[in-house]
């Protein structure tokens, strides 16, 4: 009876999963995370030094009674001559698009197999940082003038 019992059972431990054939292989820094990250450094600090050199730039139509000129054509026709203003404009725009190809670059790096997610991880919260920073400011600004 115990042959019998022994056979009606089946073996025990006798599951073997599946070789995972890459398991040697070392996980690599993302190439794509490091792009991402140095994208990410790069518009932040484009972003910064435009926004200082827009905010010096303005200070010339801002009277020092806090207010800016009244006389709109004035204005436009002065703003439309200053270079370095124009440039600081462009200078954020260009942050801002780096910031979109560098969190795409991130999201991608952090999808890959194989490979750490530390820098696609620092860089998908740089680049997010500014764009959506950016979108928010934007939307507080519209809320802003809107309101008054």
């Amino acid at each position: 009876m115990n042959d019998n019992e022994d056979q009606s059972y089946p073996l025990k431990n006798t599951y073997n999963p599946p070789q995972n054939y890459d398991s040697g292989r070392e996980k690599t820094q993302s190439k794509l995370g490091i792009a991402s990250f140095i994208i990410g450094l790069v518009s932040i600090v484009c972003f910064i030094i435009s926004v200082l050199v827009a905010t010096s730039s303005i200070m010339d139509y801002i009277t020092p009674d806090g207010k800016t000129v009244q006389n709109i054509e004035e204005f436009s026709e002065k703003i439309a001559k200053d270079a370095p203003l124009l440039l600081s404009i462009v200078g954020m725009l260009a942050g801002i698009g780096l910031s979109l190809i560098g969190l795409a670059l991130g999201i991608v790096g952090a999808c890959m197999k194989y490979t750490l997610k530390a820098f696609p991880v620092i860089g998908i919260v740089l680049n997010g940082l500014l764009v959506f920073g950016s979108a928010a400011m934007f939307l507080i600004g519209l809320i802003a003038q809107a309101g008054s």
